[in-house]
């Protein structure tokens, strides 16, 4: 069954504890329908339930329900909207008979989290239209992350001022209320909504700050969540995508960051705020080693290049290391002066050899075929050139040359 299939005129709509006592953690609610659904579960339907469902980009509750002395893990929380009227369904494994009273709990941890989060995007939406004036037109709470797309550009300077903004206001520990305004009181309302809305709707105010329309739980104060910090903004769909942390969720994003400081410091020897200096010259040491390996790897292939006899249809070389671009250089400068196959076999007969072939007139692929039959090779390419990879000795991959 799915959950269309269920007749909802004959049950009633759910009670959303999760709006009236959203810092509870467990409720009593009975049990109104369980249909079997598909893949072994159930939709569980009771008259009251404080699992908030995946609704508006947001993940749903996390828990478990009691059932005499059976524990369900709530695998999945929906919600059905028909006709302005709203029904929770929880996903389990077991049924439990129509009429029965269960206990549930949700994991705190991941509500307050969500909570947390979600609260910090109004904050900083809400600043971001009034001071850009750019609308949020999409938004996605995950178990690890809040991205936000904007309808408009956001420079570097305007997300540092707008995250300082935000800051400031969870520093002010403003409250943060929601109420359903009847049809005047919101039509009157000027209110942030990604869509139309048509009946009763939730508005959210974080006073001088924000006013939306929202569906979730939010914390009391703004002081609650703690600091907002945005990780990471790029430009999509003529717009900006961002993605912020909140609460814990940034506290453990900036301890992960000291750690990796940290651990860079110690490698290089220097101090925690000198790392960005010492792996910028990192970098640039590695560049130039880099260079000064090309250019050896390339008097080496020359230098061996010239043990092979100029009337030799083939000439493959075997070599401990070489670097890719090193070796199609050599491949690209001497294949029209073999008419067969140009290569270089890198590694040795214990570990197994990388390769690179080429050839100037010879089909590499059907070269390909013959490495995969008698070598089991890995590899793939383009008639002109191939590369891969297998394990046989010297003796037997010249054999096959």
């Amino acid at each position: 069954m799915k959950i269309s299939d269920i007749n909802f005129n004959t049950i009633p709509e759910t009670m959303k504890l999760y709006y009236s006592h959203p810092y509870d953690t467990q409720f009593v609610g009975n049990v109104l329908s369980c249909e079997k659904g598909n893949d072994n579960t159930y939709l569980l339907i009771l008259d009251q339930t404080l699992f908030f469902p995946e609704e508006g980009g947001q993940t749903p509750d996390k828990g478990i329900i009691t059932y005499n002395d059976s524990t369900l893990k709530v695998r999945d929380v929906r919600i059905k909207k028909i006709h302005g009227r709203d029904w929770i369904i929880h996903i389990i494994d077991t049924e439990i008979p129509v009429g029965c009273t269960v206990n549930g709990e949700i994991i705190w941890e991941h509500r307050y989290s969500n909570m947390q989060n979600h609260s910090g995007e109004h904050i900083f939406s809400g600043l971001v239209n009034a001071t850009l004036g750019y609308d949020n037109v999409g938004f996605h709470l995950s178990d690890s992350i809040v991205t936000m797309d904007y309808n408009g550009p956001l420079s570097n300077d305007d997300i540092d001022n707008i995250s300082l903004k935000a800051n400031e206001a969870i520093w002010a520990d403003i409250p943060i209320t929601a109420s359903y305004p009847d049809k005047a009181t919101l039509d009157s309302l000027e209110y942030r909504s990604k869509i139309q809305l048509e009946g009763s709707v939730r508005i959210v105010t974080i006073p001088g700050i924000d006013t939306c329309a929202c569906c979730a739980p939010h914390v009391k104060r703004t002081g609650e969540i703690g600091t907002l910090m945005v990780i990471s903004s790029h430009n999509y769909k003529g717009g900006t995508r961002l993605s912020i942390l909140c609460g814990k969720r940034a506290y453990l994003y900036n301890a992960n960051n000291r750690d990796m400081i940290t651990t860079i410091s110690q490698d290089l020897k220097i101090p925690p705020e000198n790392t960005v200096k010492g792996v910028s010259e990192l970098q640039e040491n590695i560049t130039t080693l880099r260079k000064n390996l090309h250019s050896a790897t390339a008097e080496i292939l020359s230098l061996d290049s010239k043990l092979i006899p100029e009337d030799s249809d083939n000439a493959v070389l075997f070599v401990q290391e070489a670097d890719s671009i090193s070796i199609r250089n050599f491949i690209n400068e001497n294949k029209n002066s073999h008419p067969g196959f140009v290569g270089v076999f890198s590694g040795d007969e214990n570990n197994g050899y990388s390769y690179i072939i080429g050839s100037s007139s010879k089909n590499c692929q059907e070269l390909l075929v013959s490495l995969r039959e008698h070598f089991s090779s890995k590899g793939g390419g383009k008639p002109e050139m191939i590369q891969g990879s297998l394990i046989a000795s010297r003796e037997q991959i010249m054999k096959l040359f």
